[in-house]
């Protein structure tokens, strides 16, 4: 068989057919796969290459990240310190405050258990050694003689007093009783300033006035046996059984059936104390005539911006009066006057809606204007 070979002309033409086809298919040059049409490019080379650059990165990440471990390890926690210190340190700070804070508190109640003492001063008169001072008060109230022995439970508000008020201040305590809110104020005042204290009843009147003697405060303390109300004038109101209480005759209590109505001098705030600019604090305790009280102190009321008024809040009272919680509460609030209630223990103020203090019988509450410096001093314990 003989071979055929092919002159220029075919050989230039094979090569030209040659060319077209490799132009046509560019894959051919090097043997390749074709490239994918719907994504222009290789699928095999690229991914390939992409997972051998990323396990190289990896690997002088980690060769770097062991080289400069001890040169970064020192730099970080010097970081973290300087951040972190600030908060530690103020968390150090609170914690020696509450530490503080317990000691204290163990300290005065420990002390204040160890100086409750009583001594009998006769068949109508006790003397009980207190925190707040010697107080006189009659053998037959037991529930009071508890109350100054034990302490703890309703000693909240007489805490609250002594918070609210400093030296120079004018307090003023309306139904004083016996005077342990009385002397209280005169012991945070350190008998600097001026109390006014009113009394209708003459036998509680007169131990108010040996218990201020006692404890050496006559000179602040000015005492009125006198009814506060919203009308000047006599009024008449009936005796309470337990503890030589008073009370409008309008208001039905446990009356001491011995004791005859009596009839009784009554003043309003605004006008025994329209001498007086600026009243700090007001302690109302009168069993039922609060808003009495109230309306004869308008004035006093509205010239004094930062004045706070603690009073007593029960609902036979107002069970009697016919009113509803949030109609006496109205009363204030028409003043500019918001509540808050007392813890019995603490004396911290805290706020509760009418729903909720309609379920309480008988509670102190605080009353002021909002943003006034009360209510920081009223929301700290001790």
């Amino acid at each position: 068989m003989h071979n055929t070979f092919r002159g220029g002309a075919d050989l230039e033409l094979t090569f030209k057919l040659q060319m077209r086809r490799m132009t046509a298919d560019p894959s051919q040059v090097l043997g390749k796969p074709p490239l994918d049409a719907s994504r222009g490019k290789d699928d095999g080379a690229p991914k390939g290459v992409r997972a051998w650059t990323r396990s190289l990165l990896r690997s002088l990440l980690s060769a770097v990240g062991r080289r400069l471990e001890p040169a970064l390890h020192p730099l970080l926690l010097r970081l973290r310190k300087f951040f972190t210190a600030p908060v530690e340190e103020e968390m150090e700070a609170v914690k020696a405050k509450l530490q503080h804070e317990i000691r204290t508190h163990v300290a005065e109640l420990a002390a204040r258990l160890d100086r409750r003492v009583v001594a009998c001063c006769g068949s109508e008169e006790v003397l009980v050694r207190t925190d707040v001072g010697y107080v006189v008060c009659v053998p037959r109230d037991h529930a009071l003689l508890i109350r100054l022995l034990e302490g703890g439970r309703g000693d909240g508000t007489r805490l609250l007093i002594q918070r609210l008020l400093k030296p120079g201040d004018v307090f003023i305590d309306v139904g004083a009783d016996v005077g342990v809110d009385t002397l209280a104020a005169a012991r945070a005042m350190q008998g600097i300033g001026r109390i006014v204290a009113f009394e209708p009843c003459e036998p509680t009147r007169r131990r108010l006035e040996k218990s201020v003697e006692l404890n050496g405060f006559s000179r602040i303390v000015e005492i009125h046996q006198v009814a506060v109300s919203n009308l000047m004038g006599r009024q008449r109101v009936v005796q309470g059984a337990a503890r030589d209480h008073h009370t409008r005759s309008s208001l039905p209590v446990q009356a001491d059936m011995h004791r005859a109505p009596i009839d009784v001098e009554c003043v309003t705030l605004d006008e025994i104390m329209a001498s007086e600019p600026v009243v700090s604090l007001i302690r109302i305790n009168v069993h039922g005539a609060e808003l009495d009280v109230l309306d004869g102190s308008r004035s006093l009321i509205q010239r004094n911006e930062e004045m706070a008024l603690v009073v007593n809040f029960e609902r036979d009272h107002l069970r009697r009066t016919g009113r509803t919680t949030r109609e006496w509460l109205a009363r204030f609030e028409a003043l500019g006057l918001v509540p808050r209630v007392i813890d019995d223990e603490t004396g911290v103020a805290a706020s509760w809606s009418a729903e909720k203090l309609e379920h309480v019988e008988s509670v102190d509450l605080l009353f002021a204007r909002p943003g006034v410096e009360v209510w920081r001093k009223a929301e700290t314990w001790g």
